[in-house]
């Protein structure tokens, strides 16, 4: 099997949303930036105080019993499926997240803030 690199996207600029997420209204808080070329999708709990970014590898998976569960060293984030989907389907090769909670940032309602559709970059 022959592997053919390919020429790797990110997002054109950052993204910010703020909201209230499930039964018991969690405010949450996400970013989403660019990321240099190579640097693949990787996500920081920034309500953890000095936790290591965690790479979307599979290497990374704790567990898959409800939902996809990415560690390292204890800190977890859960539930990135459909993201996860969302950034293959547009091509989306390399980007940072930062969230506020353990469960990737899903709304009941919509979002107090929106940024509008993800700014990709021009083809």
């Amino acid at each position: 099997m022959t592997y053919t690199a390919h020429r790797q996207q990110t997002l054109a600029k950052n993204v910010a949303l703020s909201g209230t997420r499930g039964p018991f209204r969690e405010k949450n808080h996400i970013m989403i930036r660019p990321a240099e070329e190579t640097n693949g999708i990787k996500f920081r709990r920034i309500d953890l105080p000095g936790t290591q970014d965690i790479p979307a590898l599979f290497k990374r998976v704790v567990d898959t019993s409800l939902a996809t569960v990415l560690g390292v060293n204890g800190a977890i984030v859960s539930t990135i499926e459909h993201l996860m989907a969302s950034f293959a389907g547009l091509g989306i090769d390399n980007a940072w997240w930062k969230w506020t909670t353990m469960k990737c940032p899903s709304w009941t309602e919509a979002p107090k803030s929106s940024p509008g559709p993800l700014p990709l970059p021009a083809s």
